[in-house]
């Protein structure tokens, strides 16, 4: 039987290996824009119809977008566009709150990856990458705000640096 102290002992020891053993470098997340599900929504959806890309989508490049209601609106679908017809944005919402947003470089791959609470802000995991799919930064949200410890990765995948927040998004070091 082992004493209770040193089994906190071995769970304390875990967790700081757990923490202290993260890859110093980058892992590699090739994710490009599903073409075939995007040639599909017209057919899926109830309606489409044109609306103004946001100043964050106009930033992005995006001078067009369509929005496609799905179940009667419940779910909608928000495609934004480039000059040439390249999908560069994409959000979701469900009841009018975003679920999920997403932007791609000129390559079709993912600029970043997180998750959305009920009332539309993130909260949880979160990454950002490269054009070619190497994690340039990631951490996690909390309510909208950066929160824990962040990882920052040069172009090459090598860690750069660590940052921490705390609980209010402040950075803390």
């Amino acid at each position: 039987m082992i004493p209770m102290r040193s089994k906190w002992c071995f769970t304390w020891l875990a967790g700081i290996c757990m923490v202290a053993c993260q890859p110093a470098v980058s892992d590699l997340v090739v994710e490009k824009v599903d073409t075939a599900y995007i040639r599909t929504l017209p057919s899926l959806a109830d309606t489409f119809y044109t609306v103004p890309a946001g100043p964050a989508e106009k930033v992005l490049g995006a001078i067009s977008s369509l929005q496609y209601e799905i179940g009667g609106g419940q779910k909608s679908l928000i495609l934004h566009y480039d000059p040439s017809g390249t999908v560069i944005a994409m959000q979701e919402k469900r009841n009018g709150i975003t679920i999920d947003s997403v932007a791609f470089y000129p390559n079709g791959q993912r600029m970043f990856q997180f998750q959305f609470s009920a009332q539309g802000q993130a909260d949880g995991p979160a990454r950002f990458f490269y054009p070619d799919g190497r994690v340039r930064e990631d951490g996690r949200y909390v309510n909208g705000k950066r929160t824990g410890i962040w990882r920052l990765f040069n172009e090459s995948g090598r860690l750069q640096q660590t940052e921490e927040y705390d609980r209010y998004g402040n950075k803390s070091r």
